[in-house]
């Protein structure tokens, strides 16, 4: 836009915002995805800035990582949407992140990508998910779904009300609870 142009008074009268309701995750999909992370032997949370658009999305990604000792790992610039003090909490993949993030990302057997996209910087240039790890994903574009890892199951969903229907179908006494929080300690201890 020439400069002249920028300098210029405007008559239009902004709209007020459109209300955008949260979209709703199918409740098949939900079920399937929590058994396949509840089965795995070293399933991770892979979380990124879709979250910040998402009511209580950050609140309740804490809230369901601890109810199922899931380790969480967020995505490059999204260091701050998990505490990094939390046992749960195994890094930011970045650049110039630490080693045992890569090491955790390969590790792991269903992933569970939320509010993701994963892009160059938090895959360490695609690397990752390996093709050998079970690629769950949630987000409320659906462009996030087609990328270098094109997800097993795709659930379209608000990542809130998506962590917030994951939570409320759990079972009780959650499998595999106890051993992956030793897992979790054990994997906190490295990074």
């Amino acid at each position: 836009v020439p400069q002249d142009v920028c300098d210029e008074l405007s008559l239009v009268i902004p709209r007020p915002a459109t209300p955008i309701t949260a979209a709703h995750p199918d409740p098949g999909a939900l079920s399937a995805l929590l058994d396949a992370l509840l089965t795995a032997h070293r399933p991770l949370i892979f979380a990124g800035g879709g979250l910040y658009n998402s009511p209580h999305a950050l609140d309740l990604l804490v809230r369901f990582a601890e109810l199922t000792q899931i380790p969480v790992i967020t995505s490059w610039r999204h260091h701050d949407e998990f505490p990094n003090d939390h046992p749960l909490f195994l890094g930011c993949a970045s650049l110039g992140t630490a080693a045992t993030v890569w090491e955790r990302l390969g590790e792991s057997d269903v992933m569970l990508v939320i509010g993701n996209r994963m892009q160059e910087n938090s895959t360490d240039g695609y690397t990752y998910p390996l093709t050998g790890t079970r690629v769950l994903q949630v987000d409320v574009d659906p462009a996030a779904f087609v990328n270098h890892r094109s997800p097993e199951l795709a659930v379209l969903a608000d990542a809130g009300a998506a962590l917030a229907a994951l939570a409320e179908r759990l079972p009780d006494g959650v499998r595999r609870r106890d051993e992956r929080r030793d897992q979790n300690l054990a994997d906190r201890r490295r990074f």
